[in-house]
């Protein structure tokens, strides 16, 4: 019961939190158009050759991570990354700031998804930049659980509303697996929930596995879900 309790808080705590954070996203000016080009420019260069220029680049970002601007610049910045390798650079700053817990006007899952579909609109494979997607996408919704399950129920609809993305759905279902099984420190009421799912989880990708084009990527889930 004291266990529980204390869960109970740590969710309260964690909701208001959230809820705190979405007042201050709505009521915060759209980001400096001028940051958005550095940030822009920064990862290109971080995505060229040339050791000075890569330096003073690393070190202008590593500055941008320490301020408030760098969520707010970070995603204006990924509606108009112009290639793959400047998206899979604006989304591994985006995962280093989750995984520093420098959340502060971070986006809602659900405010990135859009984003992350649109990546995989279409596609037929998963490159760096999709995957890296994914692995955001999930790495937020882990912070709350309403987040997750909600990240749960988004996966499994996208799968059975259009079949031109269950390597989205797949990738999806992976990464949050393995973000609360196999990653340290994941909370206890997160591991009950994807248990929770797991049956339809399961079931989903049993159909998947009788699929020659899903086959290999239903296994590589399945291995996080059992």
């Amino acid at each position: 019961a004291e266990e529980r309790a204390w869960q109970e808080a740590a969710a309260q705590g964690t909701a208001q939190a959230i809820s705190e954070e979405a007042r201050a996203r709505a009521m915060r000016p759209p980001p400096s158009e001028e940051l958005v080009v550095k940030l822009l420019a920064a990862v290109e260069v971080m995505n060229g050759c040339g050791s000075v220029a890569v330096a003073e680049a690393n070190g202008w970002l590593m500055r941008l991570a320490e301020t408030a601007d760098c969520w707010p610049c970070a995603l204006a910045a990924l509606h108009r990354a112009p290639s793959e390798g400047v998206a899979h650079g604006l989304l591994s700053l985006c995962l280093s700031l989750v995984r520093q817990a420098r959340l502060s006007l971070a986006p809602m899952p659900s405010e990135l998804a859009p984003l992350v579909q649109r990546m995989w609109s279409g596609a037929t494979e998963a490159t760096p930049a999709r995957r890296q997607a994914c692995t955001l996408l999930c790495a937020l919704a882990c912070i709350d659980g309403h987040e997750a399950e909600q990240l749960l129920d988004w996966s499994l609809g996208l799968a059975r509303a259009d079949g031109s993305l269950h390597l989205l759905a797949l990738h999806v279902l992976q990464d949050l697996a393995f973000e609360v099984f196999h990653r340290p420190l994941q909370s206890k009421p997160l591991t009950r929930l994807l248990q929770d799912f797991s049956p339809d989880v399961l079931s989903y990708l049993d159909d998947c596995a009788s699929s020659d084009g899903l086959l290999w990527l239903g296994l590589q889930a399945l291995q996080q879900w059992v």
